[in-house]
């Protein structure tokens, strides 16, 4: 689920979020900032994190929607699995990875900062539970997903060789 570099969180952190109420898994979108440290430079999506004068970072542009997020992530608590569908909107900036970051998180770690390493590059994320801007805006994407969302469920459905109807 590439997003082709595109700022997308809230679009894509939806989709997942509707299909996975469809496997009656129950999800969290949680809104964060992230610090992401490429092969070529460092990006921040937010700013909740502190970086020293010194350092060179980019910084997204459209944070004017945003109150310190930046980013949105979706959580399973009953796999104590992370989902980022979209920080590949970093990757041509910095040399990040492109793909899906997935961490395995206990719920009390959403409490503090957490980190993934992915092919020797870093993104640091710490939540912002105190920005709730992202909310409108995902509550509508979340309401037209349905019939993509049953779409995408019931074509990975068929790639796993099961034949099922999605309701």
């Amino acid at each position: 689920m590439l997003n082709a570099q595109r700022a997308e969180c809230i679009e894509r952190v939806a989709q997942l979020d509707r299909v996975a109420g469809l496997l009656r898994i129950r999800t969290e979108p949680v809104p964060v900032t992230v610090l992401a440290h490429g092969r070529t430079g460092a990006f921040q999506l937010g700013t909740a994190f502190d970086v020293a004068e010194d350092t060179a970072v980019a910084h997204t542009s459209s944070l004017g929607d945003w109150a310190g997020a930046g980013h949105l992530v979706l959580y399973t608590p009953q796999e104590r699995l992370m989902f980022d569908p979209t920080l590949d909107q970093v990757s041509a900036k910095i040399g990040f990875p492109t793909g899906l970051v997935v961490l395995q998180l206990d719920p009390e770690e959403l409490n503090e900062d957490f980190g993934a390493v992915v092919d020797d590059c870093r993104a640091d994320y710490r939540i912002v539970r105190a920005d709730t801007t992202w909310q409108t805006g995902y509550n509508m994407r979340f309401a037209q997903l349905g019939e993509r969302a049953r779409s995408v469920l019931t074509k990975a459905l068929e790639m796993e060789g099961l034949d099922v109807q999605i309701a």
